[in-house]
Order: structure tokens, then C-alpha cells, then sequence
């Protein structure tokens, strides 16, 4: 069968888009037209979806992804990107339909981005010769995703330490904030561009994409968590129907009072209130490369999550430009070393 290759949102009908990724096995909230109507809206962010119809009209694969760069023209030029979570989605799987999306991917942004990046949310080993046969690698990732169906099976898999941890925290004084207001996100924001400027020196989205998603309530939520009054750390969690509640991005003061745990809190945030709004699963969206000391793992681990491996599919479109990037960002983590060190 011969599929008609569509590009933009203005070639899909949203209404079947939206139950197309709400029924697929694999659906997800990235891939999802409120996701696109979301990132569309956020400064460096641009939104893209590729879409196979069938002989009916009707949608029998979905690729979306977004086209980001950090702010800058410099730094423009040496991190334009695309970056393509939880896809493709399409219908029995149908490697056929795949490589077309990936065909038309790379024909339409092989030229506008430096590199193409897939980050896997489910297993999609089966359709490696497929991503390989357009030009992708395959890179090994890691990730935790913990079953929030049941209290007792979550708990006990949890490790002792991270229980106590959340308990004293509770215990002594910290609280789990739900209904933020926009200004305690904004001081949420702050602690997380502390984090990633002097520790994590990777780029972090503006404002923008963190307000955003707080004017979007029905993408999901912030948990913030609070200490005499202090915003001292927090989490940005989408949400995708009853299915899956993500950690995309989190902070804490750690150390604010040795009985206070915020990052721990913060994590345990979203868990608990899967638990109590019947969600199936929390997503920690990553654990880092396995060859790689990467101290966060650790940290993931003691929730009691499943390891799983999906990896990521990597399509190297300007060998020179990615080489350069990547060199600036091994030095900005070497300078971060240095000035631990000191």
C-alpha cells in the first residue's frame, strides 16, 4: 500500500490525531497535538509533525518533534537540533510506514538541523535496520519507570533510605505544594538555572517554556516544595491521561536543614499523586548512558523503578558543526570540575 506523506498541523485532523496517540499502545504525551499547540508557543522552540495517511484519508502513522536552539546567534549556529521524543507512532507497527516517516524526516530537516535525535520511550529495537538503513545509530540509554498502580508494590520496592528521607522531610516542616501560583514557579525556575549553570552546564529552556506549561494547566502539573515559607525546590511533571505522569525537569536546595530532602520530596511529588489519581506509571524520561558514571542513576534507583534500556536513535546531519558543539560543552563540564575542585 502506497501512503500519502503530509506535513504541518493544518494536514491532520486534530480531533483524530488526538485519538490516535490516546489508542496507540505506545501513545504518549509528546506525541500529542496539545504538546505541539504547547512548544509552538516557546521562545527557540519550533514544533514539527509528519504524518502517513492511508487510502481512507485516515492517519496510519504520526512523527512529531521539535526543532530547538539555544538563544544567541553564536550559540544558534552550533545547537540547532531536532529532538523527537516517544515516535513514531503507527498503526501495527508498520515498518514500511516508518521508514517513509523517517525518509520524509530526513529529506525535510537533514539540512535545518545539526542533528536528529531520537529519545525512545518504549522499545523500538525491532525497527533498528529501519532507522540504521536512514542514516540513524543507535546509542545506548537508560531509564527508570516506576508502577504507580499500587501503594504497597511501589513502597516496597523503594529503598529504606528514600523512605526515611521523605518522612522526615514531612516530619519536619516541608511541604508538597499543588496549586502554585506563577511567581512560586518562577523562583522554582531560578533554582533550576543555579542548577544548570554551575552543576548540569547544559542549556536550559527560557522562561517561556516553563511558563507556558503553567498557563496550559491540562498539560500536566508543578509540584513545588516548600520550607518556612521558602520555595526550596520542585518538578515539572506532564501528564498523559491515566497513563503516564513524566519528570522533565526538577530541582532542589539540597541542604537548606539537614532533616529537609527537597529533591527527594520532589520526586516522591508526582509518585504520590499518581497513586491517588490512578496513574498507571511515573517516567523518570532518563538515567544516562551505562558506560558513563552518572551519580543521578543512583538517586533514581533507590525509587524502586524498572531499569529499562530503550536508547536513543542519533543522526549526525553536519559532522563538523556537532563536533565543535559537543567539544564546547565537554569544556563548560571540565571548567564546572575545576571550579568544584577549587
Amino acid at each position: 500500500m502506497k501512503w500519502t506523506i503530509v506535513h504541518g498541523i493544518e494536514s491532520v485532523d486534530i480531533k483524530e490525531w488526538e485519538q490516535f496517540t490516546s489508542m496507540h499502545h505506545n501513545g504518549n504525551f509528546f506525541q500529542t497535538p496539545q504538546f505541539y499547540q504547547y512548544i509552538k508557543k516557546v521562545d527557540g522552540y519550533k514544533p514539527v509533525i509528519i504524518a502517513a495517511l492511508d487510502d481512507k484519508n485516515e492517519i496510519a502513522g504520526i512523527l512529531t518533534g521539535v526543532l530547538q536552539k539555544d538563544t544567541g546567534y553564536v550559540k544558534g549556529i552550533f545547537s540547532s537540533r531536532l529532538i523527537v521524543w516517544g515516535a513514531p507512532l503507527v498503526k501495527n507497527d508498520d515498518k514500511s510506514v516508518i521508514d517513509q516517516l523517517l525518509k520524509e524526516l530526513v529529506k525535510k530537516y537533514q539540512h535545518k538541523s545539526i542533528f536528529i535525535e531520537f529519545r525512545n520511550l518504549f522499545s523500538i529495537a525491532e525497527e533498528r535496520n529501519v532507522f540504521e538503513k536512514n542514516g540513524f545509530e543507535y546509542k545506548e540509554h537508560l531509564n527508570f519507570i516506576v508502577d504507580t498502580r499500587d501503594e504497597k508494590t511501589l513502597l516496597s520496592a523503594m529503598n529504606d533510605g528514600k523512605k526515611r528521607q521523605i518522612k522526615k522531610s514531612l516530619n519536619n516542616g516541608a511541604v508538597i505544594l499543588e496549586n502554585v501560583t506563577e511567581q512560586q514557579v518562577k523562583v522554582f525556575y531560578g533554582i533550576l538555572l543555579d542548577l544548570y549553570n554551575t552543576k548540569v552546564r547544559k542549556p536550559l529552556p527560557a522562561w517561556s517554556f516553563f511558563k507556558e506549561f503553567y498557563d496550559s494547566p491540562h498539560l500536566g502539573k508543578y509540584f513545588l516544595i516548600a520550607y518556612k515559607d521558602e520555595i526550596v525546590g520542585g518538578i515539572m511533571c506532564p501528564v498523559f491521561g491515566n497513563k503516564t505522569i513524566y519528570e522533565w525537569y526538577i530541582a532542589g536546595k539540597d541542604g537548606v536543614d539537614k532533616n529537609i530532602y527537597p529533591s527527594v520530596l520532589a520526586t516522591w511529588a508526582p509518585m504520590a499523586y499518581a497513586l491517588k489519581n490512578g496513574i498507571s506509571s511515573f517516567d523518570f524520561l532518563g538515567a544516562g548512558k551505562p558506560e558513563e558514571d552518572y551519580g543521578v542513576r543512583q538517586f533514581k534507583a533507590g525509587f524502586g523503578g524498572e531499569q529499562v534500556a530503550y536508547g536513543r536513535y542519533l543522526r549526525i546531519n553536519n559532522p563538523l558543526l556537532y563536533k565543535i558543539g559537543k567539544s564546547g560543552l565537554a569544556f563548560l563540564k571540565r571548567m564546572k570540575r575545576v571550579s568544584v575542585k577549587q
